[in-house]
């Protein structure tokens, strides 16, 4: 089974996603902000069973960065675009450190907008690892994709 790295600021929305990855045997650890999943990334071994790193890497596109302060300018809200692409500046940042622990990234988003699929395209991911959350609203399809990327 996987150990899914999360990062998503809402934390009501993921209880349910939450419950059935953990009920089909994977581990999750939630990251509510940019700064606990950079943590998190940069410290497996703090939150994960011994001799194990990190699978997969699930960010939310949106992510706020009013509390990103400790991480200086590197999330700015210029950067960020008042931080409707965190998660592309996060994986860009971080790309190097999943690939070296052969996680792979996958991305929610509710966004809907051409400059979005731009902003995909340029990471070079394949198609695959984006899903709108509204097309994985069942808790079943949710696993079923999850289940897709990991095989």
């Amino acid at each position: 089974m996987a150990n899914i790295l999360w990062m998503d600021n809402d934390r009501t929305y993921l209880l349910p996603f939450i419950s059935r990855l953990e009920g089909a045997g994977h581990t999750v650890i939630r990251a509510y902000t940019v700064a606990e999943a950079e943590w998190c990334l940069a410290r497996p071994e703090e939150k994960l069973p011994e001799h194990t790193s990190w699978n997969l890497i699930l960010i939310d596109l949106m992510m706020p960065i009013r509390q990103e302060k400790a991480l200086g300018d590197r999330y700015s809200a210029e950067i960020t675009k008042k931080g409707r692409c965190t998660g592309v500046v996060f994986y860009k940042y971080n790309e190097q450190r999943i690939d070296e622990l052969g996680a792979i990234a996958a991305f929610l988003t509710m966004r809907e907008d051409e400059e979005l699929d731009e902003e995909v395209e340029a990471l070079g991911l394949p198609p695959e690892n984006f899903r709108h959350k509204m097309a994985v609203a069942d808790t079943k399809d949710f696993l079923a994709w999850i289940n897709t990327l990991l095989d």
